[in-house]
């Protein structure tokens, strides 16, 4: 004798397959349409007609038997939910990776009685844990999972974690997420002296230096020697685009005026943010239907969901377990909508990064983009995280529970110069003597007469010696650089918070209100759309500046770029500006 089948009524066959089928991993077996006087006299109901559906695990055993009375309808009694209610009570599945299933399962919204509990003495000479959830139906299903030695718990950063822990903790993570990824695209990860460089192939890839920490001593020639090294194994790659991630301040101090001397340009700035999960919001609104599940394959037909790319084969199964990256769907009648991705770093840092969130342009601004984060974030809670975080673009994360941690800082060099000559020694020393605002160095270069013939002219980085000045805020070199016949522009001043001078600037010379800067020919009042400043457009109107101006990038006048950037103030006072008479 042995067991035949398990069986199962439920309200709503579709339902219980994307439970059973869906979501557990069974495979349908058979289909079939029950009437007739057969099996009116074994069930002893009347008028019978019902479906049936058999199942199976892939791995075999006993078959599930999913029945639906459609004829007569069945009752739901709440008794059959409690363990401990008289007669058949529940069905157990043995499974592999019980935190993992649990995980997947809350996350799609499955009910449990509680998460996984280890048996306190052995079973059949092994240890036990096991969990209870409820299908569809409120049937109990025991998730139970056997092993000689029981895994040690995952361990996270607490919950009394301080700001420094948790930037620390971020920039680990953030470097899990590029290593990994990396890795998993067959690409390679490469070491030397406190920094590495994750490098992904192919006609778009990239290489990634996530948070180098290099000698601190700036006559130490191992941080030279290191970025030289990176820096020239980029070159042999080609890829599309190398950045440099860090926080700040840097290691060493400098690091910014050796990247810039190498041909990185001064990127942006990456807003770290954390949130205590055992604070996160909840109760948001989301569309009618929406359902959020995990899909680690994330083969999806979709071409308008940013940040996604369909997965290779070979990304595919290097996603093995221990699997620290989980990928999540939304789907909105039928349709894929939005999406998110988890890092989960262990140990005395451990925290759960969230990246790539992104949802389709029709989808916008009905919570999705919440939805599919927090989703992401319960996840990591059931596994004992205790911190997200991630690198915010807009204040959707602030309404989430999310604080903001500071900023870090970037640089980038793209294709252009990468495959171009490398900065000779002499252009090096200058760009570097220059961000490092070391006036003793520019002045003994001066004097070997080794300065560029121009200094308005951009560097190998596209970067004007005034620009490689200002960025990391070095005024010294700034009016040595002015006094040698550089342009100081009117942007310049402002970012130096020189703002009478730049008054005073744009009285002498209102020219310099319609100068173009950078490889997009923007004006100063493009830069003040860009930037949402309302006070430098104020400035920059009063020198009667030509607002007919368009950038060489999209072909837009600064009204262009505030209308497009909703920057409703700078809107008002250009177009009250057009609309004045010349007098």
């Amino acid at each position: 004798m042995r067991v035949d089948h398990v069986n199962i009524v439920v309200a709503d066959m579709e339902r219980s397959l994307a439970f059973y089928v869906g979501l557990l991993g069974m495979q349908v077996t058979f289909e079939a349409e029950l009437t007739g006087d057969w099996i009116e006299a074994v069930s002893g109901l009347p008028h019978v007609s019902a479906r049936c559906v058999f199942c199976r695990l892939p791995g075999g055993g006993a078959r599930f038997e999913l029945l639906q009375y459609r004829t007569p309808p069945g009752t739901a009694s709440a008794a059959a939910s409690v363990a401990n209610t008289l007669g058949l009570r529940h069905v157990a599945l043995e499974v592999n990776g019980l935190d993992g299933l649990y995980a997947r399962l809350t996350a799609a919204g499955v009910p449990f009685v509680s998460g996984p509990v280890a048996v306190p003495f052995p079973v059949a000479g092994v240890r036990k844990r096991l969990c209870y959830a409820r299908d569809p139906d409120g049937a109990l299903v025991e998730l139970a999972e056997y092993a000689p030695e029981g895994p040690a718990p995952l361990r996270f950063l607490g919950p009394e974690a301080t700001a420094a822990q948790l930037l620390r903790a971020t920039a680990r993570n953030h470097t899990a997420w590029m290593v990994e990824g990396a890795r998993a695209s067959g690409g390679e990860v490469c070491r030397a002296n406190g920094a590495l460089w994750a490098c992904t192939p192919g006609p778009s890839g990239g290489v990634d230096i996530p948070f180098p920490r290099l000698p601190t001593a700036t006559a130490d020639a191992t941080a030279d020697a290191t970025l030289d090294a990176i820096v020239a194994d980029c070159r042999r790659r080609a890829p599309k685009q190398v950045g440099c991630w860090v926080l700040t301040p840097t290691r060493p101090p400098d690091l910014g005026a050796r990247l810039m001397a190498r041909g990185f340009e001064w990127g942006w700035q990456p807003h770290w943010m954390a949130l205590d999960l055992g604070r996160m919001g909840a109760g948001f609104p989301v569309p009618n239907g929406l359902r959020i599940a995990v899909d680690n394959d994330a083969d999806w037909d979709v071409d308008d969901l940013p940040y996604y790319q369909q997965p290779t084969e070979a990304e595919k199964e290097t996603a093995a377990l221990p699997r620290r990256r989980w990928h999540f769907g939304a789907w909105l009648e039928g349709r894929i909508v939005g999406h998110s991705a988890l890092q989960l770093t262990t140990g005395r840092l451990g925290v759960a990064g969230i990246y790539s969130v992104g949802v389709v342009p029709d989808a916008r601004r009905r919570g999705i983009g919440r939805a599919v984060t927090l989703a992401a974030c319960r996840f990591a809670q059931q596994m004992g995280c205790h911190w997200a975080t991630l690198n915010a673009a807009t204040d959707i994360y602030e309404r989430l529970g999310f604080e903001s941690l500071g900023r870090g800082q970037t640089w980038w060099m793209h294709r252009n110069v990468v495959t171009a000559p490398p900065p000779t020694p002499a252009q090096i020393a200058f760009v570097e003597a220059v961000g490092r605002g070391d006036i003793t160095a520019l002045d003994a270069l001066a004097a070997l007469g080794e300065l560029p013939p121009d200094l308005d002219t951009p560097g190998p980085n596209g970067m004007t010696p005034m620009e490689v000045a200002i960025r990391p805020g070095k005024t010294a070199s700034v009016e040595w650089l002015a006094s040698h016949g550089a342009t100081l522009e009117i942007i310049h001043a402002w970012d130096l918070d020189w703002r009478d001078r730049a008054s005073s600037m744009l009285a002498d010379n209102p020219g310099l209100a319609n100068h173009r800067l950078g490889p997009w020919g923007l004006t100063p009042l493009h830069e003040a759309a860009s930037r949402g400043d309302a006070e430098l457009a104020r400035l920059l109107l009063t020198a009667k500046p030509d607002t007919t101006i368009q950038d060489t990038q999209f072909g837009s006048t600064p009204l262009g770029w505030a209308r497009h950037l909703g920057r409703t103030e700078i809107v008002a006072l250009l177009e009250a500006f057009d609309s004045t008479p010349t007098p």
